[in-house]
């Protein structure tokens, strides 16, 4: 949880079966937080993991993101994990 300001709660975000989000700015996932990925795009600015969160991907699951600055892991388990740079040409 959380805003564009600051920390809220711990929570976990799953995209999934065909979704695509797109963040145009910046993804942050706060310690205790977790983004878990199948088979979906996640795609936009900077994405941020704070030591503590957890990025998971599996399936066919595409990332789509101008740089990942990640003081945790990224765990990837089974299918296609596609991590592309994404510039936005607008």
């Amino acid at each position: 949880g959380g805003t564009d300001y600051g920390v809220g709660e711990s929570g976990t975000i799953s995209i999934t079966s065909s979704a695509r989000v797109n963040a145009s700015n910046q993804i942050r996932v706060f310690n205790g937080s977790m983004i878990s990925v199948t088979d979906a795009t996640l795609s936009g600015g900077v994405l941020t993991l704070d030591a503590g969160s957890s990025l998971h991907l599996s399936g066919a699951t595409f990332l789509e993101l101008s740089s990942i600055q990640a003081s945790a892991p990224i765990t990837v388990s089974g299918g296609s994990v596609n991590i592309r740079s994404f510039t936005n040409s607008s």
